[in-house]
């Protein structure tokens, strides 16, 4: 689960989704227990409201709480970490559905569906979605076997009005597994992805929605299960395999490639000149460089279970098993 945070709160899943005072730490509000049936991989704000999708699709009230509307799709959206702009929220479901969804941020209404993989014969997945622009772009898994033994991963641009399916690229094939993992990420010419399955990360042309670059990680292994971050035309990745890499945006050219050997990197962020990887404790890297420099909150009795919020490049937050962290990054 991914936390959000603006200039007065930091918003996360804690006995349903729980708001803290960024200044203090203090509890500002509390959703009631049950509204929230799952998990959400990712909490966005978005025009002063609080929008997750789980088994239903809610939006709150940044400031108070309260429920403002739900939409309950054909399947769970737990799966799929969500986008928004000023206008709609953009989500998508798993199973046999595929669907992507636009609602309106106003009111929670429909405004458009999509199938990604009408011919799809087995079930699949979205795993996040981006807008940019007039273009909103899928990051989903298609099982191409009954359970699942074999797979591709598919990115998928739609029109932002219409839903209409612009482009789509698919990668996996044979005897070949590959997904897409977290919200593809848009930024210049391209779409950056991630493939735990493929153990990569790669980018296609966003406006063609061909294969510009892929950079493998270590063989036989699980890669990354998290979207990229990008910073300063660099592609920063938290893998599986241990390893955080750094490649060039336009290139494709690995710059640096790190690791403290502890266990898989589950969650990453940039803020200020370093790397923060989760992976239950915090592994802490120079951006530049990739050398280490510490490990944080790895107790025996707490550690940390989210992805990262950041506030600019001065606040990074994360949800630990019992208590909520706010840490300074360096400059």
């Amino acid at each position: 689960m991914v936390p959000a945070v603006d200039d007065e709160l930091l918003f996360t899943v804690a006995h349903g989704i729980t708001a803290y005072r960024v200044r203090d730490g203090h509890l500002s509000w509390q959703t009631p227990t049950g509204l929230v049936q799952s998990a959400p991989s990712k909490i966005i704000e978005r025009a002063g409201r609080i929008l997750i999708a789980e088994q239903s699709v809610h939006a709150f009230d940044s400031r108070t709480g309260e429920e403002l509307w739900r939409f309950r799709p054909a399947e769970t959206a737990s799966l799929c970490q969500p986008a928004a702009d000023d206008e709609a929220m953009y989500f998508g479901t798993g199973g046999l559905s595929h669907l992507v969804y636009a609602i309106s941020l106003v009111n929670g209404q429909p405004l458009w569906q999509r199938d990604i993989g009408p011919e799809w014969p087995f079930a699949g997945w979205i795993s996040g979605v981006a807008v940019s622009g007039d273009t909103v772009y899928v990051g989903a898994t298609e099982d191409r076997t009954q359970n699942g033994h074999l797979t591709s991963g598919w990115i998928v641009a739609l029109d932002r009005e219409s839903g209409r399916i612009l482009w789509r690229h698919a990668s996996g094939a044979g005897d070949t597994i590959r997904s897409v993992n977290g919200a593809p990420v848009v930024h210049g010419d391209f779409v950056i992805a991630s493939d735990a399955f493929g153990n990569s990360f790669y980018a296609v042309n966003r406006f063609s929605g061909r294969e510009a670059w892929r950079i493998p990680g270590r063989p036989n292994l699980e890669g990354p299960t998290a979207s990229p971050v990008v910073k300063n035309d660099r592609v920063y990745v938290g893998s599986g395999d241990t390893f955080v890499y750094a490649a060039d945006i336009r290139s494709g050219r690995l710059l640096w490639q790190s690791s403290h050997e502890r266990s898989s990197i589950l969650y990453l962020a940039v803020c200020g000149s370093a790397i923060f990887a989760q992976e239950e404790g915090v592994e802490v890297f120079d951006l530049n460089t990739g050398a280490w420099r510490q490990t944080l909150l790895n107790a025996d009795d707490d550690f940390i279970t989210s992805g990262f919020a950041t506030l600019g490049d001065s606040l990074i937050f994360a949800h630990g098993t019992s208590a909520v962290y706010a840490l300074r990054c360096p400059k």
